[in-house]
């Protein structure tokens, strides 16, 4: 019988699978026209450090996620990442995530997170605020997200469902000679949701993130160990 701490780190082994054997791709992001650039790395954004579903009765969070977008080319690209998220106390939780992304060179992101519950005690109606940032160094080009996100949900038995509104304010430099200006924008987020509860310990859950440049997908599972008594 497998010990309970490997099978704890089971999501961060499996990501560190996935992000060996991916493939790096020449055509993302679009560098060689700065609009088609920018629509690639606002899409990225879909599925860059999602928000957590909800407070825990645990205290700490092991998670890892597979993440999905397209970009203008026309190919589907594949994000693996993994998380681990405190839940100091009852109401709040912080993460710190790290995910690997396409491109022609090695290009990863680093993010960290503070959410807030509203009426933790009433886990039938789910209300959160919560701040983000994540960094993508990337080739050519680093892109930084600040978010603030609000949820609203409701919670069922073992299942949870609701929809997350985020403000990414979004800030990409890129390097001299590409011929593509640093530039800001800030835009909307909308990540309808759904997860659900197994054994007591493990969270299974999908987002649906959606804004003016398309659509992606976000499949996680989140290992939650050290139940208050």
């Amino acid at each position: 019988m497998s010990s309970p701490s490997s099978t704890y780190f089971l999501p961060l082994i499996s990501c560190l699978m996935l992000t060996s054997m991916l493939i790096a791709d020449d055509s993302y992001p679009a560098l060689g026209d700065s609009e088609l650039f920018k629509i690639d790395l606002k899409r990225s954004s879909l599925v860059a450090n999602p928000p957590n579903l909800a407070e825990s009765g645990h205290f700490i969070g092991i998670g890892s996620s597979i993440s999905q977008f397209q970009s203008t080319a026309g190919e589907t690209h594949i994000v693996p990442s993994a998380r681990i998220t405190v839940y100091p106390n009852p109401g709040y939780n912080v993460w710190v995530n790290i995910a690997n992304w396409p491109g022609p060179a090695v290009s990863f992101d680093v993010g960290v997170g503070l959410q807030v519950e509203f009426n933790p005690e009433n886990p039938a109606r789910r209300q959160a605020l919560g701040l983000s940032w994540h960094e993508i160094y990337g080739d050519a080009y680093t892109q930084r997200d600040v978010s603030v996100h609000g949820l609203y949900g409701v919670s069922k038995n073992d299942l949870d469902f609701g929809a997350i509104v985020i403000l990414d304010m979004h800030h990409v430099l890129v390097d001299n000679g590409k011929g593509i200006p640093d530039y800001d924008e800030n835009f909307f987020i909308l990540m309808p949701y759904i997860g659900m509860m197994f054994m007591e310990k493990m969270k299974i859950a999908a987002h649906l993130p959606y804004n003016s440049e398309g659509l992606g997908l976000v499949l996680n599972a989140e290992f939650q160990l050290g139940k208050r008594q």
